[in-house]
Formats: C-alpha cells, structure tokens, sequence
C-alpha cells in the first residue's frame, strides 16, 4: 500500500496541472504574508519592518553564489531522469551538487555573521535603533539565511522532476505555518525583531528538512549516493553561464535596496520596502508559469521540436500575461486605496503609493519577460541576458545614485521602470533572431500587446471617474471591483482564452 502511495504522489503531472497547483499555493501564500504585513507595521514599527527588508536584501544578494546550481539542476533532472542508465548518474550530481551548496551556505552565514558589525555601523541608518542592537539583528539574519538557502536548491531539483504538485502543497503548508507563527509569537510571546527572526530559523530549518527529504524521496532508486567532483565537468558550462548572468542580473534587480538602505533613514527604507513587497506578489504568479513550463520548454528543446516549442512558448506567454497585466495595472493605478485598505494607515498609503506604482509596473515588464528567458536557457543560452545586463549595470548605478538622491525611494524606483521596459524593447527582438525565428511579431501583439492595451485603457478609465474612498471598506471595494473589471476585459482580450471560448461554442452548437 505504501507504494501505491509513493507511486501516486510521485506521478508525473500535466503542465497545465503543475500551473494550477503552483497559482493556487501561491495565491495562498501570497494573501496570508499580505495579510500579516499590518501586523508586523503595528508591532514591529517602520523601523522593524525596515529591518525586515534588510534580512530580504541580504538574502537575494546570497542567491548570487548560487553559482547557477538550482536551475542547473532544473534542467539536468528535467534531461536526464526519464533514462534509467542515467539513475545512478542522477544520484551522485545530485549527492555532488548537494555537497557544493551546503558549502556556500556556511560560507555565506559566516560572512554574515562575522560581518555584522561592519553592516551595522557602515552601511544601515537609523536614528531610532543602536548600532549594537541593530549588529545582533544582522547576526540573527546570517543563521537565517543558512538554513534557508538550500530550500531553492532541493526545490529546483523537485521541479525538474515535475514533482510540482506535491511542491506546491508543501511549500504552502510550511509557508502559513511561517507566517501565522510569526503572528502568534509577536501577539502572544514576544513583541521583538528577537522573537521574530528565530521563529524564521526555526520553521526554515524544518522546512528545509522537508524539501531535502522529498527530494530524494523522489529521486530514481538507485545505491548510495557518492561525491563525484567529476561530475561537475556536464554541467560547469552552463552553471557558469547562468552564474554570470545571476550575478550582473541581480546587480540589476537588487542595486536599488542596496542604494535606497544606503542613501535615506531605515523608516523611509521602510516604505520602500513595503512597495517592493506589493510588486514582489507578482514574481508569485510569474515563477509559477515559469516553473510549469520550463521543464517542458527543455525537453522540447532537446528533441529540436521547435514547432511544438513555439506553440507553448506563446500559450505561456499569453499565460503570463493574464495573470500579470490586470493584477499590475491595477495594483498601480489604485496603489493608495489599495495600501490604506491593506494597513488602515493613510500615512502609510501617502508615503508608500507612489514608489508602489512605479515597482508594479517595472516589476509586470520583468515578470513578462519570464518565458522569452525560459526559452533562451531551454537552449543552454545564457549570453544574451549576460552581455545584456552587465552593459545595463553602470548605467542604473548612475541613474540610482543620482535620482534617489533627488527623489528618494520613487527615484529609484523609476530608474526600475526605465531599465524593464529598455529590456521589454531590445532583448526580445534580439532573442527572436537566434531562436523560435519569426515569433516575435506574434509575441508583441497576441501576446503581450492587446492584454496590456486593454487592461491598461479600462483602468485608466476607472481611475480617472471613481471618487476616492474615505473608509478602508470603501477603499476595498474600489480596487476589488476595479480589478475584477480589468481582469475579466483581459481574459477576454487574451487570444488564447477566445479561442477556448470558440471552440467550446462550436462544440456546443
């Protein structure tokens, strides 16, 4: 019986199967972080959840020495694991690789907490917590991070083995378990960062047990899994490839949090902090489409199936981008009802909305641009972002530096907007040269074009005749309703979506 069990549980899943459970999980996960957002305000302060964005910063700059290990082993399983003379080979990468990471997560604990004071006293600001107070909270960041950094890792490997639904339902699980638990401690046992932060260690350690554990559960039976340094031989091209781009990318992504926390006060890094969490709930959305089809993407790829490949490429696009446009335009166009119904707070909504807006909407052209990269690293193509990113780097450095010193967070977070929508204009076209050659024009207008079109000509319209609400009800209601209007036009405006309506029709007729 428990067989039966494992072999059900470990099934292979449809695309559209692993898109639903990972949308769903997200969804999930998504409104009860939001959800506990206010929380964290009320108790914590703006000066504790400006500590909080530090621990995120300091986490995603770790992601750099991910060396390209988790998508490596996205795509290598995603290869691989269907060959069964391949089974032992799978083993010992995964044994190999699994050794390298835990390395570079005690590396980079190390680093941070060894580095604390120096983080402490030169790099953050504020005028309400010590240095020596804020050095403990760093020290408190560094333990974090090692036990959560290999969670991608075990989780990339789950991914390529299309285990997405067991995933997905795990990883939400273990995601309100966080966050409902950092309620409960914060009202019940203590109203500290202390509390908070090793509540974090606590239930990241388990679930980072947990992934661990699924992923070899998942693996093909084989004998015990060996470090074979040789192994990484296969696969150093395109981690190498994919750790370049990471690195100047992440420069890219993640320059503004280090130049916004370095350049205003921890409060004000604070409100920043809050609009980069409302665009970040589309990344949600955005990496689960990613994470449906990438594996697909690959494996079509390697059978040089371009003709199937080109017709997922735009199912997903036109996926992606019902899922981010209506959301995105919304959430920008109806930023401050939307902050004032979320924390209850009008300085909050005032200080935060325009920085939000303009996150949201740099963040929905990045997000687009998902499954046009799915496709470049289906072909173990990872130059064009590479050179594309590293010669955006100084340029954003200068722009950052210079209007967040004039404009402050919306500074920065304009020059975000400038460098995804150059991105939206120049690395597609180029990319449509090399690979799914004379796609392009069918990505810009049905899949992208008209549901940003349509969504953004109804928003607007909304935005410009409501009258703003003075009640967090009110203000509820408006971007409720503002958003099921968007996002209905789009499903309707999405070719993808009319040609089910159509085909459906015929049938019924």
């Amino acid at each position: 019986m428990w067989n039966s069990v494992k072999a059900l549980l470990l099934q292979q899943t449809s695309i559209r199967l692993n898109l639903s459970s990972n949308l769903i999980s997200k969804i999930i996960i998504a409104a009860v972080s939001l959800a506990c957002v206010p929380v964290y305000f009320r108790v914590l302060g703006v000066t504790g959840y400006g500590v909080i964005g530090i621990w995120i910063t300091l986490e995603t700059l770790a992601n750099i020495l991910d060396l390209g290990l988790s998508p490596t082993m996205t795509r290598e399983l995603a290869t691989t694991v269907r060959l069964a003379e391949e089974a032992q080979n799978v083993r010992d990468l995964v044994r190999t690789m699994e050794v390298v990471y835990w390395t570079l997560g005690l590396l980079i604990g190390a680093i941070i907490v060894l580095g604390a004071p120096l983080i402490a006293n030169h790099w953050l600001q504020s005028s309400q917590l010590p240095a020596g107070e804020l050095q403990r909270y760093v020290q408190f960041m560094g333990v974090l991070i090692l036990f959560r950094w290999p969670i991608s890792f075990y989780s990339s490997g789950l991914i390529g083995l299309e285990r997405q639904v067991l995933l997905s339902w795990m990883g939400s699980l273990v995601s309100l378990l966080r966050s409902l638990g950092a309620v409960f401690v914060l009202l019940f046992i203590s109203r500290t960062l202390v509390a908070f932060l090793m509540w974090q260690i606590a239930i990241n350690t388990v679930n980072t047990a947990i992934v661990e554990g699924l992923l070899w559960w998942s693996l093909p039976a084989g004998g015990p899994a060996k470090f074979r340094a040789k192994l990484l031989t296969r696969v150093w091209k395109f981690a190498g490839g994919i750790t370049a781009n990471t690195l100047v990318s992440m420069l890219l992504n993640d320059l503004d949090k280090l130049v916004v926390s370095g350049l205003v006060s921890l409060e004000n890094f604070g409100y920043y902090t809050l609009g980069t969490r409302m665009a970040g709930a589309l990344y949600m959305a955005a990496g689960s489409v990613f994470s449906a089809v990438y594996p697909a993407f690959v494996r079509l790829a390697a059978a040089e199936n371009e003709a199937k490949l080109a017709e997922l490429y735009h199912q997903a696009s036109q996926a992606m981008s019902l899922l981010i446009f209506p959301a995105a335009i919304t959430g920008a166009l109806f930023a401050k009802p939307l902050i004032f119904a979320w924390t209850g707070n009008e300085l909050i909504a005032d200080s935060t909305a325009p920085i939000a807006s303009l996150l949201i909407i740099g963040t929905a052209f990045h997000c687009i641009l998902f499954i046009p990269y799915a496709a470049q690293l289906a072909y173990g193509w990872t130059s064009l972002a590479f050179w594309t990113n590293l010669t955006y780097v100084p340029i954003t450095t200068v722009l950052l530096v210079v209007l967040t010193r004039r404009l402050g967070g919306e500074g920065a977070a304009l020059v975000w907007v400038l460098i995804t929508t150059s991105y939206f204009f120049t690395q597609v076209p180029l990319m449509h040269r090399k690979i799914l050659r004379y796609q392009a024009r069918r990505w810009y207008v049905n899949d992208v074009g008209i549901p940003l079109l349509t969504c953004s000509a109804v928003a607007g319209l909304l935005a410009f005749s409501i009258e703003p609400a003075t009640t967090r009800i009110g203000a509820a209601l408006i971007v409720a309703l503002a958003g099921i209007l968007v996002g209905a036009v789009g499903l309707l405006s999405t070719p993808l979506v009319l040609r089910q309506i159509r085909d459906l029709w015929l049938k019924i007729t």
